[in-house]
């Protein structure tokens, strides 16, 4: 059974994702970040989730 979740989950990384890590994150409704540091970041799916 799947578990459905309150909040948007978000998957930051420190380099840059696969293409299968970004089409998961598309299908499932999931925030995928890469090239996570302290002052930037590349959004590459689903960022109407974020706030600003």
């Amino acid at each position: 059974m799947p578990y459905l979740l309150a909040y948007p989950v978000t998957m930051p990384a420190i380099s840059a994702p696969t293409g299968v890590a970004v089409r998961l994150a598309q299908n499932s409704n999931m925030t995928r970040i890469g090239f996570a540091r302290d002052n930037s970041h590349v959004i590459y799916s689903d960022s109407q989730q974020l706030l600003e």
